[in-house]
């Protein structure tokens, strides 16, 4: 399948109302999940590389909960989660604190992060997601939403994280 049928196959899935996040739309096209951020309709799919991983991360932290997603081998685990600072040490992006997220990242497996903006379940949704070189997503963080509106704050940092890096 060449890049302007997937680009048609994506829009056309997207357009169709399915409840279909990305790597639903990934799995039913075949393809990876940065393949098929690369052909999103515009404005629905931002790709940095990993150089703006401490940017991006400031901005999570600036967020009061966040809903850390991992899919694996299909199954899907979210957790409501406030998100620290963490810091660099014995190889890892460690993350600590009480009320929020832990754990030990390795920020050399992060290729490319992506800020998408693919609808689910007919509502507006806001991803950070952290892919690796495989263009696979390995973790990605939900911006909250207010009745069932995506929070303001919580847009106002990803839009502005968006210009400031040059997309528009």
């Amino acid at each position: 399948m060449n890049e302007i049928s997937l680009k048609h196959q994506i829009k056309a899935l997207i357009e169709s109302g399915k409840s279909m996040g990305l790597s639903m739309l990934a799995s039913t096209c075949h393809k990876s999940e940065l393949e098929v951020i690369k052909v999103l309709p515009k404005g629905m799919g931002y790709i940095f590389d990993s150089t703006c991983f401490d940017r991006v991360w400031q901005i999570l932290t600036q967020i009061d909960t966040l809903t850390f997603f991992i899919e694996s081998s299909g199954n899907i685990f979210e957790i409501k989660t406030k998100v620290g600072p963490g810091r660099d040490g014995f190889g890892y992006f460690n993350l600590f604190g009480q009320d929020r997220l832990n754990g030990h990242l390795c920020r050399e497996s992060v290729s490319f992060i992506a800020f998408l903006k693919i609808p689910f379940m007919q509502l507006e949704s806001r991803q950070v997601a952290f892919l690796n070189a495989d263009g696979k997503v390995m973790y990605s963080f939900y911006l909250p939403r207010k009745d069932k509106k995506i929070d303001e704050n919580a847009d106002a940092l990803f839009n502005a994280f968006i210009l400031q890096e040059g997309h528009q």
